[in-house]
């Protein structure tokens, strides 16, 4: 293994400046941009995802290289390089991130600071209410790398005032592969999230030929939204995770989206409504034997309703839940689950409206990941025929829904939907539905 001492001063220098516009013109930054090209450096990486799961690295959008993007179906969650700074926009599913990787065995030390770009919004809409920021340092290990831990208890720190988050931090024994992140993270919601950051590493020590450069970046999970039944193995519906009707694609406020017989139940490529009694199903058949591995987030944004539950089903039993009923924004995590398939096998995602059954805020960000951790899909394996769908809702009638208590009660609990036994429910009288959106996040 060849190694060379280096004593390298590896700085990006970024100002405190105001809110980022997605109009604004960044070719001025174009030298700051070119730094941070990973294949020029090898060294630091814009990222999105989970620092302390599995996160990606994100491709520049233009030539210029001033903002970075992961996936469109988290749009808002942009790295834009300034002249002098970065921001770090998060995403509504997933923390935007700069990490630096380590080329050898050494010595390192972090320096930057973060600030919020709009301290003069709190308190005028719920929806804005800050970034929390996180160091931290994730170790390479032997079979693969370490769950990430914080950097001088620089962690979840809340950012929703002028006062700025500064740290100097030395790493006296980093190892090669090591990998240090700067996180910003939503606090529930990306409303006006416009941030100031500055993160630089001053290294010291060898540079190993053969050292890692894919920062610890996870598998991506199987592509959970199309626009064809079937494809990747998920399906589209509406009732109940036993028994269901397949969507059918169809123009409403969302756009062209997977439909239910009401307008507002729907499947995006990032947000799933429920209706009234029905639920909105995601369906994945396994079509190869193997294990796989679940997580998943939520992200409830709403000052109103009695929120969403959320089930997720193996072949019928029930392996995770939670109630999305806070008031405000909140984002529910589900940790990682491994279980092991055979061809057939159904996970389901069930999304059901609260007890009231009045759809009312009832939309949630979500993203439902099935990563394969062994076997191989086989293209040839007619999922559909695993599916257990109904004629008509008159076949859904009867069949039970939620089969245990809730996780915890609190203020911002609803009771939960009860058994669906015997006759259609009536809802009588002339209704008002309230529809709310999950708005596009607008970028701070």
């Amino acid at each position: 293994m060849r190694k060379i001492f280096l004593c390298a001063a590896l700085i990006l220098l970024f100002s405190a400046a105001a809110v980022i516009s997605p109009a604004n013109n960044y070719a001025s930054a174009a030298s700051a941009a070119e730094e941070m090209n990973t294949e020029a450096s090898g060294n630091y990486a814009y990222l999105y995802g989970n620092p302390r799961g599995k996160y990606y690295k994100m491709k520049p959008t233009s030539e210029e290289k001033t903002a970075w993007n992961y996936s469109a179906e988290d749009e808002w969650a942009v790295a834009y390089v300034g002249n002098g700074y970065t921001n770090l926009h998060p995403g509504n599913r997933g923390d935007v991130m700069q990490g630096w990787q380590s080329p050898g065995n050494g010595e390192a030390t972090v320096t930057g600071e973060v600030e919020f770009n709009n301290p003069n919004l709190i308190g005028t809409d719920p929806a804005i209410n800050g970034i929390r920021f996180s160091l931290l340092l994730r170790k390479k290990t032997a079979d693969g790398y370490a769950t990430a831990q914080p950097l001088a208890d620089i962690d979840n720190v809340l950012i929703d005032t002028v006062e700025k988050v500064v740290f100097n931090v030395n790493v006296p024994n980093i190892g090669s592969g090591d990998v240090i992140l700067a996180a910003v993270n939503n606090n529930g919601n990306n409303n006006s999230d416009g941030n100031s950051v500055s993160f630089s590493v001053l290294y010291t020590g060898t540079i190993e030929e053969d050292a890692p450069d894919d920062f610890g970046c996870g598998e991506l999970p199987i592509p959970a939204f199309s626009y064809t039944q079937g494809e990747n193995g998920w399906y589209y519906a509406y009732g109940l995770p036993q028994k269901y009707i397949l969507m059918d694609i169809g123009l409403n406020y969302a756009g062209y989206v997977w439909t239910g017989p009401k307008p507002y139940q729907f499947v995006s490529s990032g947000t799933v409504h429920p209706n009234g009694k029905w639920s909105t199903l995601k369906i994945w058949i396994a079509s190869f034997d193997g294990e796989i591995e679940i997580d998943g987030m939520f992200v409830r944004n709403a000052n109103e309703g009695d929120g969403t539950n959320v089930d997720v089903y193996h072949n019928g039993e029930r392996i995770w839940w939670e109630q999305c009923d806070y008031i405000g924004s909140k984002t529910y995590n589900m940790e990682p689950i491994r279980r092991t398939v055979k061809k057939g096998d159904a996970i389901v995602f069930s999304f059901s409206a609260g007890a009231r059954l009045d759809n009312r805020a009832d939309g949630i960000n979500a993203a439902t990941n099935i990563y394969i951790l062994s076997g191989e899909p086989d293209d040839e394996f007619d999922t559909s025929a695993y599916l257990q769908t109904a004629k008509n809702e008159a076949e859904i009638v009867g069949v039970r829904e939620r089969t245990a208590t809730p996780k915890e009660s609190g203020l911002n609990v609803g009771a939960l939907v009860g058994g669906l036994v015997g006759g259609a429910v009536l809802v009588a009288g002339a209704v008002v539905v309230a529809i709310v959106l999950m708005k596009r996040r607008k970028r701070g």
